[in-house]
């Protein structure tokens, strides 16, 4: 079974390249601990976090603690210790909801699309859970390219930044 993850509030923007790389990424915004924890365990989830507390105060199966505030070190330090440099499936969930994405004809969601994007595009997406609606606008290559990177830049290292945190083995 494909890695899970489970994003504590302080990680939305690792949360957004995590998905946009194709990784079940849930998040949610001011969730109590004993609810992330709870959900986590029930959806075997990793959970993701710059919460030292929360390891502290909670027997977590499954934890990843991410030292830098910074979402660029952040998925350095998140992609490489899970090694998900092969696992990418770019542009395959949605950035809001984290739902599956699935190809669409353009005719059937015409009033949803906007008038110049569906005269000039053919392909696009919908989002299976929310129905949020996907396309190669102007900002998809660039998108593309920095995924291109940090996916190479990880095959080229082997140095994983951080360790996970499993705080029953630190007994």
């Amino acid at each position: 079974m494909p890695i899970r993850f489970f994003a504590d509030d302080m990680l939305g923007k690792l949360t957004r390249w995590l998905r946009l790389a194709g990784f079940d990424t849930r998040y949610e915004r001011q969730i109590p601990d004993a609810d992330l924890v709870r959900i986590a365990a029930a959806e075997e989830r990793v959970i993701l976090t710059r919460d030292r507390k929360l390891s502290q105060h909670w027997q977590v199966e499954k934890l990843f603690l991410v030292g830098s505030e910074f979402v660029t070190e952040q998925i350095g330090e998140v992609f490489g210790h899970f090694k998900l440099a092969e696992d990418f499936k770019p542009f395959t969930r949605c950035l809001e909801c984290n739902g599956t994405l699935a190809s669409i004809r353009k005719e059937d969601y015409a009033r949803e699309i906007p008038p110049f994007v569906y005269k000039t595009l053919d392909e696009f997406h919908r989002c299976s859970s929310c129905g949020h609606i996907y396309w190669k606008g102007t900002h998809y290559e660039s998108l593309a390219r920095k995924l291109r990177l940090i996916q190479e830049a990880l095959k080229e290292s082997s140095n994983p930044q951080s360790e996970i945190h499993n705080p029953q083995s630190n007994a």
